[in-house]
């Protein structure tokens, strides 16, 4: 009875235990990502994104655990998490109105890999195309 309880136990911990991607396991440590505040912040995050390629899986992970009830509404969301309305004022995705060029800053890629991890976002991928862009 005893062994067949120490079966039952192993069984229900393997059961518990969470299993992890390897690639869901980088998360930012403290202080190392903050919302842009200006546009100067927000290109230094792009850059660090093309060339430190573990903080750019850092920061997936991190717009990818946004979650929403549509890809308009988590989209919103990741850029307000990713810059304040003060910077968003300056940009526009091909930079009409004499604004900055978002596209530039190559963060759409980035917004699409993140739209394609969120379970909310993946269910619209047919109706908005998501790979498209």
């Amino acid at each position: 009875m005893k062994s067949m309880l120490i079966n039952i136990t192993n069984t229900v911990n393997l059961l518990v235990v969470p299993e992890t991607r390897e690639e869901d396991s980088f998360e930012f440590e403290d202080g190392e990502f903050d919302t842009a505040k200006s546009t100067e912040e927000l290109q230094l995050i792009s850059q660090k994104c093309i060339t430190d390629k573990l903080y750019r899986q850092k920061l997936i992970n991190h717009l990818g655990t946004i979650r929403g009830s549509s890809c308009t509404k988590v989209l919103n969301k990741m850029m307000h998490e990713l810059m304040d309305d003060n910077v968003a004022l300056n940009y526009s995705l091909k930079g009409q109105r004499e604004k900055q060029r978002f596209e530039d800053l190559k963060f759409v890629p980035l917004l699409l890999s993140c739209l394609k991890r969120n379970p909310f976002t993946r269910k619209e991928k047919s109706s908005f195309n998501i790979d498209a862009g």
